[in-house]
């Protein structure tokens, strides 16, 4: 018998065994699945809980790509490993903001090749490898903000075609490569300010190869084009368009002077359907923007990008039912945010983040069933909340920790049940309106609260 005959009979043999299809199971499991358990744990568990898995080595790979945004957002994150987004390859926004990051390792985002924002604002970062962005063609957000950066390595952005905003601000930022910026074809605001850049003005080698329409922000109150200080802003809404004319005493939206566009301070949109992107570029200086009683039902990301110096924003009745997330990152100066009457159901988490010196705001009058945990984490300086007229039944534990600045808490006209669990926060108060509550509280948790607490509370028997 030959060598050949022999080894066609033990290929036959080894096909009807049922150790063979047992191998044969073996090899499609590991095809098909992706053993998540060694990553890092907040990263394990934020997919855990996008993809509504519930083991970790049983992740199939179609569920992994079903996967569009990741938030690690407050996560008490210090490091991160090497394939920790492997299989994500349909991811779009990742956000790692609030947490303890010193540097990202090499590799860390291979094979997001469809992810369009980045969040690595308020870490720790020193250094990043000149190649972690690589390969992140379809990136249209970075923010970078409030890290320990003292310089960038030449090359950190190349390939980053489709990047639009770049947020660099509050970083330790003493010397940038000349080509740093190289290859961003597509870039239409940049924030430097609050950096050790001394020096530094548009006429810089630096800047010498941006798009000519680019804002840049050098300073907290200074931001200049590099197109002969003109922007053309007839493509924008033209609600919007003809509120920067009305201000301005204008007619000529092709050649508008960014000084004077920069000189803004308050802008009043009426009458409104919809926003786009871009439609508040160059102004610098806008303190105040309202816009009441519009008809806008969803907002875009970014709107409001370079609106640095706001401080009062209100989107009152309105007709709002989503909100896009980081709608409100780089609004520092921001103390009054009026969201009341719309019809807002959900808030997404960290909506809030970075508002740090937010003092009112105001979410009456919508659907809001339930609030997500953290929500108002970052509102150290918050004064005044208002939350009546909506549908919340509960709300997570501890919801309101850390709001030392707090006076003013409404939540009439709620469903809410087991307010005792609140009773150690609302002792700080000086107001609290829980009237219209269902009956139940009305004769357990307010009578309680009430005697508890140092302030005058008048309730709604009727």
């Amino acid at each position: 018998m030959t060598a050949l005959t022999l080894t066609v009979l033990c290929v036959l043999a080894l096909i009807f065994t049922k150790e063979f299809w047992l191998f044969i199971g073996w090899i499609y499991v590991k095809a098909t699945t992706t053993n998540i358990c060694d990553r890092t744990p907040q990263v394990r568990d934020a997919i855990l809980k996008a993809t509504s898995a519930g083991c970790c080595a049983a992740v199939d790979n179609d569920v992994m790509a079903s996967v569009s945004s990741l938030n690690l957002r407050n996560s008490e994150l210090t490091s991160l490993k090497a394939g920790d987004f492997d299989g994500l390859r349909n991811l779009q926004s990742l956000n790692f903001g609030n947490n303890r990051l010193t540097t990202l390792p090499e590799g860390l985002f291979d094979g997001l090749n469809n992810l369009t924002s980045l969040y690595l604002h308020n870490n720790r970062l020193t250094i990043l490898p000149t190649g972690v962005f690589a390969g992140l063609s379809n990136l249209r957000e970075l923010d970078l903000i409030g890290n320990q950066l003292t310089t960038l390595p030449e090359g950190l952005f190349a390939g980053l075609s489709s990047l639009a905003s770049l947020n660099l601000q509050n970083n330790r930022l003493k010397t940038l490569p000349e080509y740093l910026f190289d290859g961003l074809s597509s870039l239409r605001t940049m924030r430097l300010w609050n950096n050790h850049l001394v020096g530094l003005t548009k006429d810089d080698p630096l800047f010498a190869r941006l798009p000519s329409s680019v804002s840049i922000s050098l300073e907290k109150h200074i931001l200049w084009g590099l197109e002969n200080q003109r922007t053309n802003i007839c493509d924008r809404t033209p609600q919007v368009r003809d509120a920067i004319l009305n201000v301005l005493e204008s007619d000529d939206c092709a050649t508008m002077d960014n000084d004077a566009m920069a000189i803004i301070s308050s802008l009043d949109i009426m009458r409104s359907m919809a926003l786009r992107p871009g439609d508040f570029d160059g102004l610098a200086n806008l303190r105040i923007l309202r816009l009441v009683s519009n008809r806008l039902t969803t907002l875009p990301e970014g709107i409001f990008d370079g609106l640095d110096s706001l401080e009062y924003l209100t989107l009152q009745y309105n007709q709002l039912t989503t909100l896009p997330e980081g709608l409100f990152d780089g609004l520092s100066n921001l103390h009054t945010l009026n969201l009341s009457a719309n019809r807002l159901k959900t808030l997404p988490e960290g909506l809030f983040d970075g508002l740090t010196n937010l003092r009112y705001l105001t979410l009456y009058n919508n659907r809001l069933i339930t609030l997500p945990e953290g929500i108002f984490n970052d509102l150290d300086s918050l004064r005044t909340l208002k939350l009546q007229g909506n549908q919340l039944t509960t709300l997570p534990a501890g919801v309101f920790d850390g709001l030392d600045s707090l006076e003013g808490l409404s939540l009439d006209n709620n469903y809410l049940v087991g307010l005792m669990a609140q009773q150690s926060f609302v002792r700080r108060l000086r107001q609290l309106g829980i009237s219209r509550l269902p009956s139940a509280n009305r004769t357990a948790d307010i009578a309680r609260i009430a005697k508890a607490l140092r302030f005058n509370h008048t309730e709604n028997r009727t």
